[in-house]
């Protein structure tokens, strides 16, 4: 009985478990992991099996399988550098044999279990139909194909480029991972290896009238025709691995992302819409991106590209315009559709808050403002004349706007309020003297015309200030006015002086300059330089012969003297001896004045920000100060001689980027006031506002700004496009080229 009842029991468990394995496979279905093209695996080819990557032996590959790989127990990886020295290729009756022959020998000593596998012995068609095969009998690794190398491009994008074997076409723009330490595009490991260009490819150039030519990866474009005989290409491996073998790698959130692999070959030659972004490849050829970095679009040598409002784009060649939208032909020679989105297109929508945008378009020299609804596209105004925004504070709380007559030898500025109305027949600034070299009305950088109580007026040739509503403040009396950090400084019969917005003067209309720096005034009158506390007690005089006119608008020639608030208790005052041809060689002083105390330093160049001040004498000794003149550090450079230039940037609160130059070497520094430690860079900037990053030999790390460690990039420094990308060069082509990677925020 109780045999009977075991048995019974087995039974039962033997059923359960038979249950549970079909189960499984029922689930399991045959399916392995998918492996994206791209995906980094560091693998120890000697013991066939994944590994740490500072361990010995272990490799950086990248998958290349593409397609639905699940029911494939296998995926097929290239290594991320070439191995050995650069080698040619061999002939178009032989193929790669050269090229062959060295991958075996520096792959002798790798696992027998990668042997490659006979699917990949295949023959190719060569010069006047010559053939050969290859066999990679007794091989560990292989060389890729460009048919796979096209499958990947297909597999990641929704455009799949035109190839085929007999193509004689190049094709741009491959993930920079195919092209990792090449020369085109330099990463991080690029100097542990022969210095290359590329890297061979099974397959020979089939052309009846070009024998000796194959298919290279190139590093500076993609994969081109290349001469057999190319002595600066080298062999990159492919090997074949069980999935069993791969443990993945944890990955880290990434704050800042690259799009894909979307490398372009200049910073001007990009545009960034809502829908695209669009980017040289090299000189000739662009390519268009969603913002997630999907490859939309691309053109062929020689055809031009151009975006378009709500996500349509032009494709022009030299006979005909294609009207496109994700990829997709829309119509051919639709002019009349092209050349609405065109006008929108143009359509600036910065100057406002709402649906307003604005279009300026220019006619026998002068300029008109259109005014439309960016979702309707209904023409709303016309304007007579070239349109700004004014941006009274950095919070922008105060947003008015001013429009520009054109007029024969001047320019006649109006103000007008948000509905552009004009506020006033009362001009904020006629003469043209007083505008911007490079537009109109430079609002954003000619803040000396006004600020969140009034803005500058002129009538009947004389100028005064009003409010935003077209109160007057200070009647239209004098011959100029300039704002100069909460007064004005006024002109009459050549003479200065400086009045408040009550006009009340701090000092009459007798010097020959007058100036407010922080707590200080300066004034020039009679060859002397006077400077004064805010209750105008005398802290400094300076005399010398100066015979020049002070020039406010040209003080960079003609004045002689440059002051600058490091603080508010806290300036530089830098004298100049007669015309100031040069804006270094010329100094005869930077005086110092802080908290009331005089420093001078002769002849030496000083530049600071916020708490720290830096000086270099004569010595070319480097010396940091605070804001208090409290000495900090120095740094004492070996070499004598001029000095080019100085540059100092906060970063956040007590890091400091320096910048100088000396007989044309420069020297960059980041300074820790904390820890009172210099630290030399590459390169250092501000980034995103809440962001910093520090540059050295090809590695970015960025901060935040409480100082705490973000992120690595490969790169040498960052430059922002928009609001959700950036660009990071990656390597130089030439002295005036660079390629960029460009980048997300992902938060």
């Amino acid at each position: 009985m109780k045999e009977k009842k075991k048995i019974f029991i087995l039974i039962i468990i033997l059923i359960a478990l038979g249950f549970i394995i079909l189960l499984f496979l029922s689930k399991w279905n045959g399916k392995y992991k998918i492996y994206e093209p791209g995906e980094k695996i560091y693998y120890n080819p000697i013991l066939n099996k994944t590994c740490n990557s500072n361990e010995k032996d272990c490799y950086t590959f990248y998958t290349i399988t593409v397609d639905d790989n699940s029911k494939l127990s296998t995926v097929d990886m290239i290594l991320d550098h070439n191995l050995g020295e650069n080698v040619t290729w061999g002939n178009y009756t032989d193929g790669p044999k050269i090229a062959l022959e060295y991958l075996k020998s520096q792959t002798n000593d790798w696992s027998s279990e990668l042997s490659v596998s006979k699917k990949y012995e295949r023959t190719f068609t060569s010069f006047k139909n010559q053939t050969y095969t290859l066999d990679y009998s007794g091989f560990k690794a292989r060389l890729i194909t460009v048919e796979e190398i096209i499958n990947i491009l297909k597999q990641n994008s929704k455009f799949s480029p035109y190839w085929e074997e007999n193509d004689d076409r190049d094709v741009y723009n491959l993930p920079d991972w195919l092209l990792s330490n090449t020369e085109g595009v330099d990463t991080s490991k690029n100097d542990n290896y022969v210095k290359t260009n590329g890297y061979w490819t099974a397959n020979s150039y089939y052309n009846d009238n070009l024998n000796n030519y194959t298919w290279i990866v190139y590093g500076f474009t993609g994969i081109k025709r290349e001469a057999v005989s190319n002595d600066m290409i080298g062999i990159r491996p492919v090997i074949t691995v069980s999935k069993k073998n791969i443990k993945s790698e944890k990955k880290s959130k990434e704050y800042f992302s690259k799009l894909n692999d979307s490398i372009i070959m200049g910073k001007y030659n990009l545009k960034i819409d809502d829908y695209y972004i669009l980017a040289a490849v090299n000189d000739n050829v662009y390519a268009l991106y969603d913002h997630d970095g999907t490859l939309i679009d691309q053109t062929n040598y020689s055809e031009e590209m151009e975006l378009l409002k709500n996500g349509y784009y032009t494709i022009k060649t030299s006979d005909n315009i294609y009207l496109k939208k994700d990829g997709k032909l829309i119509s051919t020679n639709d002019y009349n559709q092209i050349n609405q989105n065109k006008l929108m297109e143009n359509c600036d929508s910065k100057f406002f808050n709402d649906d307003r945008c604005a279009v300026i378009e220019y006619e026998s020299g002068a300029g008109k403002t259109f005014i439309y609804n960016s979702k309707t596209n209904e023409k709303i105004k016309e304007l007579p004349g070239i349109l700004n925004s004014i941006y009274i504070d950095s919070k922008l709380q105060y947003n008015y706007y001013a429009l520009t007559k054109e007029l024969n030898d001047s320019a006649e500025t109006y103000l007008l309020n948000e509905n552009l109305d004009i506020v006033t027949d009362k001009y904020i600034l006629a003469d043209k003297t007083r505008l911007s070299v490079d537009s109109y009305l430079d609002l954003y950088g000619d803040k000396d015309l006004y600020d969140d109580k009034g803005i500058i007026i002129l009538k009947n040739k004389k100028y005064g200030v009003m409010d935003y509503d077209g109160n007057i403040l200070i009647e239209p009396k004098y011959d100029d006015i300039i704002y100069n950090d909460g007064y004005y400084i006024v002109k009459t019969k050549e003479k200065y002086g400086l009045v408040d917005l009550k006009e009340n003067f701090v000092f009459e209309a007798n010097y020959d300059a007058v100036n407010v720096v922080g707590n200080y005034f300066i004034t020039f009158k009679n060859n002397k330089i006077t400077i004064f506390d805010k209750n105008k007690k005398i802290i400094k005089e300076i005399s010398y012969v100066y015979d020049l006119k002070y020039d406010y608008y040209n003080y960079e020639v003609s004045n002689p003297y440059y002051a600058r608030k490091m603080s508010d208790n806290t300036i530089v005052v830098t004298i100049y001896k007669g015309r100031k041809e040069d804006i270094d060689s010329d100094v005869v002083s930077n005086i110092i004045i802080s908290n009331n105390e005089i420093y001078d330093f002769k002849k030496s160049y000083i530049d600071g920000e916020d708490n720290v001040i830096v000086v270099i004498n004569e010595k070319n000794t480097l010396t940091l100060y605070d804001q208090n003149m409290k000495k900090l550090n120095e740094i004492i450079n070996e070499k004598l001689g001029n000095i080019d230039h100085i540059y100092v940037d906060r970063l956040i609160d007590g890091i400091y980027y320096i910048d100088y130059s000396i007989n044309q070497k420069e020297y960059k520094y980041i300074y820790n006031i904390n820890k009172n430690e210099f630290e030399k860079v590459d390169n250092a900037a501000e980034f995103y506002e809440k962001y910093y990053y520090i540059s050295k030999n090809n590695i970015i790390s960025i901060y935040d700004d409480n100082g705490n460690f973000i992120q690595t990039l490969s790169g040498n420094f960052i430059l922002k496009i928009s609001d959700k990308f950036f660009l990071v060069e990656i390597s130089k082509i030439g002295y005036y080229r660079s390629q960029y990677q460009i980048y997300k925020i992902n938060k």
